[in-house]
Order: C-alpha cells, then sequence, then structure tokens
C-alpha cells in the first residue's frame, strides 16, 4: 500500500501538464500514488495522463464527464488507497523533496495534518507566501487562533486571508474518511475554503513545514488578471456554505470575519466590472455593481462595521458601497487601473 495518494484533478491542461507530473513523479519520496482525474478533458490532456500512466505503474488515470474540480476530487479520495492524501493542481509544479518533507514531520510529530508554505509565480515575479505561526506544532485552540479563523476571512479588511487551497496540505486520509470530508458540488470557486476548514475544524495537531515548497501559478487569463463573467454569483456561492460548517461544529467569533469576506468579495467583484476587457455596456456595469452593493449580505456586512479605523480610499469605497452609488464606486475602480496598469 502506498504511503501517500496524490491527487491530479485535470481538464484542459496541456499546456502545463508535463511539468506538473514530472515534478510529482521525480519526488524524492517515492512510495505513492499518483491518481490523474481526466474530467472530461477536450484537448490532449487524457492522452498526455496515459502516457505517463504506461510508464510508470504508480500512475492511476480515471475518466469521467465534466462534473469540475470538486467532483473529480471527490473522485480521487474515493480511489485513494494511501495512508495519506496530497494534491496537485496540473498548471502547477512541486519542489522535488515537498512529500518526503512533509510525511516525515507528520509521522514525527504524530499530526494527521500538515500544511507548508509556498511560492506564488507570475510572469513578472516569484512571490515567498509564507504563514505565521508561533510554532511548527499546533494543537487545539493553537489551530482555531493561528489558522482556522484566519481561513475564515480578515480581522479587517485591511489584512489577508491564509491561502486556504488544499494543495498545500497533506491530511490522513483516516481524518478526511472519518469526518466524511468532501469538496462541496455544484461549486466552482473557493471549494478549497470549505474542505480546508472541515480539515482544521476536525484535527486535534497540526504541524508546519515553513518552507516553500509548491510553487503557485497565477496564469495572465486567470479570474483575477481578465474580466469573470458572474463573478460575485461564483465567489458568493460557497459563503453560505461555510456558515452552514461554522454553526454546525459551534465555532465561536467567526461573524466579523465572514462579514469581512462578504465585503472582500463584493470590492474584488466591483473592481472586476471596470476591468478593460469588460464586454458589457456601461449601463449594464453599473447595474451589475448595484446588485452587489443591494446583496443582503453585503449590506448586513456594511451596516455592521466600524468605518474609523480605515483610510479615506476605504471610508470612500465602505460608504459608497452601504449607500449603493455604482457610478462612484465604477469610477474609482476605472481610475485605479488606468493609473495602476
Amino acid at each position: 500500500m502506498p504511503e501517500i495518494s496524490i491527487i491530479v484533478p485535470v481538464y484542459n491542461k496541456e499546456k502545463y501538464l508535463d511539468q506538473s507530473l514530472k515534478s510529482i513523479l521525480n519526488q524524492s519520496f517515492d512510495n505513492l500514488e499518483i491518481i490523474l482525474i481526466n474530467d472530461g478533458s477536450t484537448d490532449n490532456s487524457l492522452e498526455i495522463c496515459k502516457t505517463f500512466e504506461k510508464k510508470d505503474n504508480r500512475v492511476k488515470v480515471i475518466s469521467q464527464i465534466n462534473q469540475g474540480v470538486s467532483v473529480a476530487r471527490n473522485t480521487g479520495i474515493d480511489n485513494a488507497s494511501g495512508k495519506y492524501i496530497g494534491f496537485v493542481d496540473p498548471d502547477d509544479w512541486i519542489e522535488k523533496d515537498m512529500f518526503l518533507k512533509m510525511y516525515k514531520k507528520c509521522e514525527e510529530t504524530n499530526s494527521p495534518v500538515c500544511i507548508s508554505n509556498y511560492f506564488q509565480e507570475t510572469k513578472e515575479d516569484v512571490i515567498k507566501r509564507e504563514l505565521s505561526t508561533t510554532a511548527d506544532v499546533l494543537i487545539n485552540k493553537e489551530i482555531y487562533n493561528q489558522i482556522l479563523i484566519k481561513l475564515i476571512g480578515p480581522q479587517s479588511i485591511n489584512e489577508s486571508t491564509i491561502m486556504s487551497s488544499v494543495w498545500r496540505l497533506l491530511i490522513k486520509k483516516e481524518l478526511i474518511v472519518d469526518n466524511s470530508i468532501i469538496f462541496p458540488q455544484k461549486i466552482n470557486r473557493m471549494q478549497d475554503l470549505a474542505f480546508s476548514l472541515e480539515v482544521f475544524i476536525h484535527t486535534e495537531k497540526v504541524c508546519v513545514v515553513k518552507d516553500c515548497l509548491y510553487h503557485y501559478k497565477v496564469h495572465d487569463d486567470s479570474a483575477s488578471m481578465v474580466y469573470d463573467v458572474n463573478r460575485f454569483e461564483k465567489l458568493i456561492k460557497i459563503l453560505p456554505i461555510i456558515e452552514d460548517i461554522l454553526i454546525e461544529n459551534k465555532i465561536e467569533n467567526y461573524k466579523k470575519r465572514l462579514n469581512n469576506r462578504y465585503l472582500f468579495i463584493a470590492m474584488k467583484s466591483i473592481s472586476n466590472e471596470a476591468k478593460d476587457d469588460n464586454p458589457n455596456t456601461f449601463k449594464v456595469s453599473l447595474n451589475n455593481i448595484k446588485i452587489i452593493c443591494e446583496h443582503p449580505s453585503v449590506q448586513s456586512a456594511v451596516n455592521n462595521m466600524n468605518f474609523t479605523q480605515y483610510s479615506s480610499r476605504n471610508k470612500f469605497l465602505l460608504n459608497s458601497i452601504k449607500k449603493k452609488r455604482p457610478f462612484f464606486l465604477y469610477s474609482y475602480y476605472r481610475l485605479a487601473q488606468i493609473l495602476y496598469h
């Protein structure tokens, strides 16, 4: 039986797949199975996966009709036979010793979950993204204070959150199965947040590898770089699911952070409407911003916020959301994009 099962959901990633799979197969820890879930690809991704399967008996290819990354990962979990489960996205790549370091840390500390740091790569830059924790092993309340609560959302809209992506985790399969943790289906953004929250809620110990081991690529055609149709609707869909998880597991003091998550999504979605490549008319863009501002959860969040701690810029934006002023918001973000791009 392999010690680690690595799950790779694959959908139309022929351009990046070779580098990604080679980085997994060349791991210094070789007691692996690599489960490639072809999620109805229409390019040459399946052929590339099958080529790797023929070359290395650790590779297992499963094909299914296109159902999205959540279903693909759930299929991978169902078919995994390893003691631990890790995830890699097919357009990213990993350091040679990633799974060796994470596996050893879990075994040495008897931790069911390991989290690592990562590199964020763009065409222009490579940035280290590092966790700030007081120790490399966290238990119970420390997990809540240093990871869990920060995953939910920021304490203020000026702060960043912890990246919830599962590709920075190594998790005992037993923890996932015993607690029936799955990726939510029919959700096409931020599925990792729901899964990661459940993982950290149900573990009593987490170990941290301080090295940056994963290379997360931000492409020019990613949702953060180009106009994203219905971005707000896609992103907001996960938050009621998150709140249900928090209520069901009696997580305390989450409301302010979840409110800030709503506002962060609203502000990013309004900025999206002001992008150069937005094909909509000015009138449609303003209406889309108005719909975002009028969303009950956005209004609830902004009406329960103390603006005094924020800069004049953020006060202006928050007040414009509160008073539902789409023209002001569009004008601000349009000007900002002209000046800074």
